[in-house]
């Protein structure tokens, strides 16, 4: 869940963990930035359920049919997590 996002950011080397595993472009620089993240996944997300039409389109970015279906089968069949990462050091 969520507070796999939100508990490693409450220290320096959470924050690092969590932007590597996240493939951030720079490590989250505090507690309150892994709000930024979850709008962005959220926002994201959330565009897919409104474009997740039953056939593949093109009109905003091209997307397969359902494509919170295909985001979410890969999240879940994905080895890694940000939880998993935490408990690997």
């Amino acid at each position: 869940g969520w507070a796999e996002l939100y508990d490693p950011a409450r220290t320096s080397s959470g924050r690092r963990r969590a932007s590597e595993a996240l493939g951030l472009c720079r490590t989250l620089p505090d507690e309150c930035a892994a709000d930024d993240v979850h709008g962005w996944i959220m926002g994201g997300l959330e565009t897919m359920v409104q474009y997740g039409y039953p056939y593949p389109s093109s009109f905003y970015e091209p997307l397969p049919g359902y494509p919170y279906r295909v985001a979410c089968h890969a999240m879940l069949n994905s080895s890694s997590s940000l939880e998993e990462e935490e408990e690997e050091e």
